[in-house]
Parts: C-alpha cells; sequence; structure tokens
C-alpha cells in the first residue's frame, strides 16, 4: 500500500504473482492461500471486491496453462495422449483470449461488473 505506484500497477503486480503461483500449485489452493493476503490491500486501493475476485478467477486460469508446471495441460496431455506441442497449439487460442479478457477488465471493469450488478442492484 505503501508503494509510490499507480493503483493499476499495483493491480497488475498482484495479478502477475497470482499467475506465476497458479502456475506452479493447483489454482484454488492458491486462491485460498493468497487472496486474503492481497484482499486488503485491493479494498484500500478503491478496487470493487467482485471486480477482484473475477479478475483473479481469470488471471489464475491463465497461470494453470503457462509454463513451468501448467496442471491443466499435463491432464490434457495425459488424457489425449498427444504431444505437449500438440496441446498447446490447441490451448493457445483460449489463452489468448483469456489473456485478451483480462486486459479488457483492466482497462473496463463495467465488463466484469455488468452482470453481477443486475442481480446485486448496485
Amino acid at each position: 500500500m505503501g508503494l509510490p505506484l499507480n493503483r493499476y500497477v499495483i493491480m497488475i503486480l498482484i495479478c502477475l504473482i497470482f499467475e506465476i503461483g497458479g502456475s506452479f500449485i493447483d489454482d484454488m489452493a492458491f486462491l485460498i492461500l493468497a487472496t486474503p493476503i492481497f484482499y486488503p490491500a485491493v479494498l484500500k486501493l478503491g478496487f470493487d471486491p467482485v471486480w477482484f475476485g473475477i479478475t483473479i478467477g481469470v488471471v489464475v486460469m491463465i497461470g494453470v496453462v503457462i509454463p513451468p508446471v501448467a496442471i491443466c495441460v499435463f491432464v490434457v496431455k495425459n488424457i489425449a495422449k498427444e504431444s505437449m506441442g500438440t496441446v498447446y497449439k490447441g490451448v493457445a487460442p483460449f489463452l489468448i483470449s483469456l489473456v485478451v479478457a483480462w486486459g479488457l477488465m483492466l482497462l473496463f471493469p463495467q465488463l466484469a461488473l455488468w452482470l453481477p450488478s443486475l442481480f446485486f442492484n448496485k
């Protein structure tokens, strides 16, 4: 919180930590481990908690398909009995779309908050 950085730079750093953590351990385990650490900081930075949850969900899903561990890719590789290159060729469009969705959610938070706002009447 005391860093002399823009709040979006801090949020990008938090997201990178979630990506790296998600690439090493299971996504739910890392969410349970890291979210209580970063959640108070995100609130103090002025971000919406629902937006943070949606954004971190997307970021962790990016983390589970990027190397070095890539848990989801190894599962698909073992089930399909294909090479890692073949699996990554199939995963690449989805990975690109997740990165684009993450970028759009950072630029336009209302994209992530539109549907929840219908249910919660904010």
